[in-house]
């Protein structure tokens, strides 16, 4: 297959795979959060000072730009352009064309399809494509330093890329010998801090530095060991994750070098899994960063025609799917998705594929439209329940910090809810059913509002 025939098939294999995404309608809980909070910024507030969101900045702060989730979406797709790009350069400094191209296509993949939620705007497709860029800049451009900085970058979008930095400082003290000096340990903790520096500056200057240093940080830890599920506890992950590089340390004395980089690969793939799991949280967004390394890995295992080096691509993608099953990750159908958004514009007509997200998505245009005739513009709104898309189609102000109930129950924030109201009380309130019970929200709602509609999904009380 020539160069060029190949381009094409796999622009059109992209087309096929991430065209859905941009006529997915705005149904995902962390869509809905990331684009209320750009909304917001447009509007001037500033996010952790105005309003709350657990999540490192970065996503929080593109989200600013993207008026739509169409806009984020086409983000998305725009930067995996060059991410397919730099990672077919990547393989190709260590494998044959064919495997890169095979390598290069699997990536596109696994990093578009519902299984692993890419076609999702969330943080973790981002940090994948800032993967690539940054392990790219070392292997192929030989840059020692800017890797770190790029990695700093996704670490202001998501902190267990913190793993993949440290793989990679690894890499390079073990293969370089001339850099295993303070000197460069230094330069390469400096650069990866820079983005989060920068931001702390910018957080700084608004008068928002500690509710910046709380929300991101702080909250963000208890976020991440809040949650309990099926599988194995973080020591035991831990213990696993330092026995399995042992082992790797012990197989490296006793193989051939040329093969080491399965070794390194397999390393690579245990760490970033070890960091994918930190929370144990069920999303398979989270598994998108194993993504270049299982895919490298697997490739490499079978480019060396060995049925043992075979073995061990099967065995990452069954320790995949080991993983799915024992942390009993969520299940998003692939084929139904693209058969759905398919066949409905086939038809003429995409209010099937609009359909298939739930039905919710119509109850929120709904509520959103309802709101609109009832309260002027950029009024004030409390709504209790998850579904913060609202604010931003009925175009009104969130009445609290809190755009979500789920912000309000993971920190305990009820009473502060209810002062807050009693000092500025919102010109609206919707809640949504079912939503968690707060009786002392209801009770005031009773004294002080009037029902104004009431559905079987929701109800709207207007300020007496």
């Amino acid at each position: 297959m020539t160069s060029r025939l190949f381009v094409i098939l796999l622009i059109i294999f992209f087309l096929i795979l991430r065209l859905p995404s941009f006529f997915e309608p705005n149904w995902y809980g962390d869509e809905a959060i990331y684009l209320t909070l750009g909304w917001l910024q447009r509007l001037g507030f500033v996010v952790y000072r105005d309003f709350y969101d657990h999540k490192p900045p970065l996503i929080l702060t593109l989200s600013a730009i993207f008026p739509t989730v169409l806009w984020a979406k086409l983000f998305i797709s725009a930067l995996l352009v060059p991410t397919l790009f730099y990672f077919y350069r990547l393989c190709l400094t260590r494998l044959t064309r064919p495997f890169s191209r095979l390598a290069t296509v699997l990536l596109l993949i696994f990093a578009s399809v519902p299984l692993f939620e890419g076609n999702i705007y969330n943080s973790e497709i981002i940090n994948l494509c800032l993967i690539v860029f940054a392990f790219y800049s070392y292997f192929v451009r030989s840059n020692y330093l800017l890797p770190f900085f790029i990695l700093g970058i996704a670490f202001t979008n998501k902190f267990p890329v913190l793993f993949d930095f440290l793989f990679l400082v690894s890499f390079i003290l073990v293969n370089h010998p001339p850099l295993r000096s303070p000197k460069f340990l230094v330069r390469a903790v400096v650069m990866f801090l820079l983005p989060t520096i920068a931001f702390s500056f910018y957080f700084a200057l608004n008068y928002s530095l500690f509710q910046f240093i709380k929300s991101a940080y702080l909250d963000n830890y208890f976020y991440i060991s809040s949650w309990h599920t099926a599988g194995l506890n973080l020591f035991w992950r831990l213990a696993i994750l330092v026995i399995s590089l042992i082992g790797l340390l012990i197989l490296s004395k006793r193989i051939n070098p040329k093969k080491h980089l399965v070794l390194w690969l397999s390393a690579w793939f245990l760490i970033d899994l070890f960091a994918s799991l930190l929370s144990a949280r069920p999303y398979p967004h989270y598994l998108l960063q194993i993504v270049p390394s299982l895919v490298l890995l697997v490739v490499v295992s079978l480019s060396l025609r060995s049925r043992l080096f075979s073995l061990v691509g099967a065995g990452a993608l069954l320790l995949l799917w080991l993983t799915f099953n024992l942390y009993q990750f969520y299940r998003y159908a692939t084929f139904p998705y693209y058969q759905s958004f398919y066949s409905s514009a086939t038809s003429g007509t995409l209010t099937p594929f609009t359909n298939y997200f739930g039905p919710h998505v119509s109850k929120i245009s709904q509520l959103s439209n309802s709101l609109k005739s009832l309260v002027p513009p950029q009024s004030t709104l409390l709504l209790w329940g998850d579904w913060p898309q609202v604010y931003q189609l009925s175009g009104l102000v969130p009445a609290l910090p809190y755009i979500t109930s789920f912000h309000v129950t993971s920190l305990n924030a009820r009473s502060q809810v209810i002062n807050q109201i009693l000092a500025s009380p919102p010109s609206a309130i919707a809640l949504l059913k079912p939503s968690p019970s707060f009786d002392a929200l209801y009770d005031l709602v009773k004294k002080s509002y009037r029902l104004e509609v009431a559905t079987s999904d929701y109800e709207i009380y207007l300020l007496r």
